[in-house]
């Protein structure tokens, strides 16, 4: 399935622009009657005005009216009416004066009105002819002069005119810098005009210049909310834009907060009312921004969390009908897609088109991007025909708002829907997309280029999916002759280094097609097919490192699996040729690989987070060279990248002398060898290796001795994994799917296992599988899964890589027995927390709803006093606590919610207690690529997702992953859950498990007999696996010495030398003295 997290969550980036309406004399009254919607006094006021202005005439004070004229008359009639009563005003104003500074002020007026209403053409029409009244004042004044130039400069960018703007926004600055009569306000705008307009065209360091210059001139302005927090909020908002653009997302996080906090500050000043209706509807924008930094950081829970407050704020603050709703609704909308809750998704796409279509205006983008979600939605329920439809409707919106142009947006809307139509047998759809956009940048920018590169390979796809391998192997090798063309090499040499990145694409394309077109397939073509795909490896591989975005992430780990996927067929079919058991090593090694490579991928995605024991500094280091790095590609010369690339060389080299441990985490080289796979292999012991390759499923049996490979049948049961916990406490429904499982996942190859010790390391959805509860015969009760069950025949331990498998059953190097950290997220604990927060929005609601924990406690305080160790409880239990005294322990115990993320299995976490003083809002949130560079060491970690009531499957890599960064962090094994377990369940299962800990039994042992044990006891509902099957045991599985008075072996041996020594010198002294 392709990734659903689609840029629809774009920042809001302010534009300003001179209100000269509100300069004038008497219009504060009027704003004030416009705040209160109190219109028809408005218009008398205003009828009052203007009446006294004319007879007085004071045209210079009446050339700011065309926005009031318009306004009012809008809020008591129409917009065709307001535009008709705003025009007569015009012409009357025209009849009495040609004065051209009063005709500036009065057009420029006119274009505020047009641009409250959206008709942004009008407004920028009506901008340029205030320019040419402004060319016309005697002497021409700079300051007028460049006001003109800004307004229109900023009506040209409102609409997508960004080169024009860009000239009009350095006209303006050069007619004020000849002015002396330019005020520090004056480069206010024109700096901040300069800053969005550089945003727009990509410049993004000339924006990030412009907007600190802007900072510089606010700061000069007297003091006044307006200056002081208004004013500097927008700045702040735009300079979050941009660092988030740069992937700076830690300066971004900043800025936006701070930008929140200044805008608050002002709508709580004594600043007039009218004046803060713009902070206001400006507030929730920057909230929506907030969310859109953390989209962007994959962290779509938080994404959602601030928009749904921020929804339901302008729920609070807006009448029925306002624009800022439905672009709510559309934003959740994708928040939920994100989320892949597919059903709240529909219902906020729905209901903001349904908005959209109730409103004066176009909204283009806006109905693209509902239309677009929706369509996703369809797809996902295969109904067909309704995604269709909303593609289309989707592709008519966003033509309207490009017109002829497509933007990067637009063409990547086209890929996407050729894809949907491909999958779905419209094959003229989809090549009419295809090739629509192929032929689009061919035209544009010419065929040896990068974008023309990325379409020729999106059409070479489409071919290939519809079947037409032949055109699919011609223009995948077009797409591969870019390479070929020195004219390209040598004068696009930038771009041929990304088009080289994007290469494996391509090759995959290229050998899949050559393996469908060729009808005998001999070992010498197959191993052919390996060595290019192996090329495109080396390229992915290469590219990684670069890779720090979300989008860019998703897509490299598709590659990743498909390139992978292939390479181990390949491997198998050339086992199946020759029965050379090198190939069976092989698909083991890429299988390996290729999960690793998956978690890698996601952690380089975290790069701007602090990372426990590796200085700030050097992270900054890491950061900026990688972003260098990256942005040369693009930006900077050849000669630069070069430089830089040596300099990201000598960084990496410094890395792994000074911080090994994180240099393997994200870079060293991922090459297992496996050629002595005995080494990996316990002792009478089997390994069961589940790998998925393509669409098939198979099972690697591995002993000291053999390698047997075994092709089995998933698509049977891969339905009864996603229903088995629909009725999980009805033996009846839940019994053929245990039998059924046992049938196609166990069966094939039982008679091959005569060991007791099994190791099963799962792949894909079989993460789900409680392989234990699996039985041979169907039982009738729970009850019978003590002798009929996979649990009562063998000692099962699970693990998550093969790799991890070696250098296993080691002796523990601990003293210290025990520690525990248990937050039992009491009422009293979240209420002081609670208290201790006034800004609703920087509290935690997802920490206010987690379930006590009684039992969790309890178990602590019983076990830290029996194992004479030590426990952090409630408050205590802290973040901090764990990361600086967790290590060193034969047994870490993490009685606390742990949240399993299964789209984003880098931010599954662990929840500890909050400090209501801490002014980080994740400051208990320890994450699973933090815990990576943690120093955990341990023979054992407990680290169980309970809930008290009842429990939930929670499938998927999340919680694998949790384990896995433990593994990696020093614990040499680790008890965890694959779902949400019952806690007091749980709590009895670790009592017995630690008792039989205690009587010396290896680790997989103990929990099996302690999970026979609570089967036994247990009664009614709480004997369904779904209580106590989640729990699974991993890593090395040697006993646990937990004597009180434990000392490791090489003390006693020290101990006993010394003794030796001291009696044989007393033994030679006696002796010495009677010679």
């Amino acid at each position: 399935m392709k990734p659903f997290v689609v840029p629809f969550i774009v920042f809001v980036i302010f534009i300003s622009q001179f209100g000269l309406a509100q300069q004038k004399i008497g219009t504060s009254l009027l704003d004030s009657l416009l705040s209160e919607k109190k219109y028809k006094t408005a218009q008398t006021e205003l009828y009052a005005q203007v009446e006294r202005y004319k007879t007085n005439k004071r045209y210079d004070s009446l050339s700011g009216y065309p926005y009031y004229v318009g306004k009012i008359m809008l809020e008591n009639s129409n917009k065709q009416q307001a535009i008709k009563e705003m025009n007569a005003f015009v012409s009357d104003f025209k009849e009495h004066t040609s004065n051209p500074i009063y005709l500036q002020d009065l057009y420029a007026e006119i274009a505020s009105f047009y641009q409250s209403i959206g008709l942004h053409k009008e407004e920028t029409k009506s901008h340029k002819t205030a320019l040419e009244y402004a060319l016309k004042i005697p002497g021409k004044p700079g300051k007028k002069i460049g006001k003109g130039y800004y307004n229109l400069g900023t009506g040209q960018l409102r609409e997508g005119n960004v080169s024009q703007a860009i000239d009009n926004y350095k006209k303006a600055l050069q007619s004020y810098k000849s002015d002396p009569e330019t005020n520090f306000l004056d480069y206010y705008f024109s700096y901040s005009g300069m800053g969005t307009s550089m945003y727009y065209a990509s410049k993004i360091d000339s924006a990030i210049y412009f907007y600190e210059k802007a900072v510089d001139n606010v700061a000069q302005l007297e003091d006044s909310p307006m200056n002081s927090y208004y004013r500097p909020a927008l700045l702040l908002n735009n300079i979050a834009g941009l660092y988030s653009f740069q992937g700076e997302t830690t300066q971004s996080l900043g800025a936006m907060k701070k930008c929140i906090e200044y805008n608050k500050k002002f709508l709580e000043s004594d600043a007039e009312a009218y004046k803060k209706d713009d902070a206001q509807r400006a507030h929730f924008q920057y909230i929506d921004n907030l969310a859109g930094i953390y989209e962007k950081l994959g962290n779509y829970n938080k994404t959602l969390d601030l928009l749904i407050y921020s929804n339901r704020g302008k729920q609070q603050t807006f009448e029925a009908g306002h624009p800022e709703l439905f672009k709510s609704k559309v934003l959740l909308g994708n928040a939920y897609l994100n989320l892949l809750n597919f059903e709240d998704a529909e219902k906020n796409f729905t209901q903001s088109i349904a908005a959209i279509k109730k409103l004066p205006g176009t909204f283009y983008d806006w109905n693209a991007s509902a239309h677009y979600g929706l369509a996703k939605v369809y797809a996902e329920h295969k109904h067909m025909e309704k995604a269709q439809q909303f593609y289309e409707k989707a592709a008519a919106n966003f033509s309207l708002s490009s017109q002829e142009y497509y933007d990067p947006i637009i063409l990547a809307f086209f890929e996407d829907a050729s894809q949907f139509y491909v999958k779905n047998n419209q094959r003229e759809k989809a090549l009419q997309l295809a090739e629509k956009a192929y032929s689009y940048v061919v035209k544009h920018q010419g065929e040896n280029t990068l974008p023309a590169f990325l379409q020729t390979v999106n059409l070479a796809s489409v071919y290939f999916e519809i079947g037409e391998t032949e055109k699919a192997l011609e223009y995948s090798a077009n797409a591969l002759k870019t390479f070929q063309d020195q004219a390209f090499q040598r004068e696009n040499a930038l771009d041929s280094i990304q088009v080289e990145f994007n290469k494996p694409a391509a090759i995959l394309l290229q050998t899949r097609s050559q393996y469908l077109l060729k009808k005998e397939k001999d070992t010498a073509f197959l191993k052919e097919l390996l060595a290019k795909l192996q090329e495109a490896i080396f390229i992915l591989n290469r590219r990684k490192q670069f890779v720090a975005d979300t989008e860019n992430v998703k897509a490299l780990i598709k590659e990743n699996n498909q390139l992978y996927g292939f390479a181990k067929q390949l491997n198998v079919e050339l086992y199946e040729k020759t029965r050379n058991e090198i190939y069976l090593t092989n698909v083991l090694s890429l299988h390996e690989t290729a999960l690793y490579n998956r978690i890698r991928s996601r952690l380089n995605l975290r790069s701007e987070i602090e990372v426990p024991n590796v200085p700030k500094s050097v992270l900054m280091r890491e950061k900026k060279l990688k972003e260098r790095l990256s942005t040369a590609l693009s930006k900077e010369g050849l000669n630069n990248y070069f430089e830089i690339s040596d300099q990201w060389k000598v960084f990496k080299d410094s890395l792994r002398a000074n911080y090994p441990k994180y240099y393997r985490m994200r870079y060293a080289k991922i090459a297992p060898s496996l050629k002595n796979l005995k080494d990996y292999i316990p002792a009478n012991t089997t390994v069961v290796r589940y790998v998925f390759i393509e669409d098939n499923l198979y099972a690697l049996i591995l002993t000291e001795t053999k390698k047997i490979l075994h092709r089995l049948s998933f698509k049977n049961v891969q339905q009864d994994i996603a229903q088995i916990n629909e009725n999980p406490f009805n033996v009846d429904k839940v019994a053929p799917k245990l039998e059924k499982l046992y049938n196609w996942l166990w069966k094939p190859f039982e008679n091959e296992i005569d060991t007791e010790k099994v190791i099963i390391i799962p792949d894909g959805e079989l993460y789900n599988v409680s392989f234990e509860t699996l039985t041979p015969k169907r039982i009738t009760s729970f009850k019978e899964l003590t002798t009929n069950s996979l649990l009562a025949k063998y000692t099962i331990s699970y693990n998550f890589s093969f790799l991890i498998l070696k250098n296993q059953n080691t002796e523990s190097n601990f003293t210290e027995n025990f520690i525990a950290f248990a937050p039992e997220f009491s009422s009293e604990m979240k209420t002081t927390y609670k208290t201790a927060l006034k800004d609703s929005l920087l509290l935690d609601q997802e920490y206010l709803t987690l379930l006590p924990q009684p039992f969790s406690v309890g178990l602590v305080d019983a076990y830290s006093k029996k194992f004479k160790g030590i426990s952090y409880l409630n408050e205590n239990a802290s973040k901090h606590a764990f990361i600086n005294h967790a290590k060193n322990h034969k047994i870490i115990h993490i009685g606390t919610h742990a949240e399993s993320n299964n789209i984003s299995p880098e931010l599954s976490r662990l929840i500890f207690a909050k400090n209501a003083s801490e002014e980080k809002r994740d400051e208990n949130f320890l994450y699973t690529y933090q815990i990576y560079n943690c120093d955990l060491s341990s023979d054992l970690a407990i680290l169980t997702a309970c809930e008290t009531g009842k429990p939930s499957y929670q499938a998927g890599e999340g919680m694998i992953s949790l384990a896995h960064a433990f593994a990696y962090a020093g614990s040499e094994s680790i008890l965890t859950s694959l779902w949400k377990i019952d806690e007091q369940s749980s709590v009895e299962i670790i009592v017995a498990f630690y008792d039989n800990l205690q009587d010396g039994l290896p680790k997989d042992q103990a929990l099996k007999e302690a999970k026979l044990t609570y089967l036994s006891n247990a009664e009614g509902r709480t004997l369904a696996p779904l209580y106590w099957g989640g729990l699974a045991i991993m890593g090395d599985q040697a006993p646990i010495d937990l004597s009180q008075d434990s000392f490791p072996w090489y003390v006693y041996a020290i101990i006993f030398l010394l003794v030796s020594s001291l009696v044989y010198f007393f033994i030679r002294r006696k002796t010495f003295l009677k010679g």
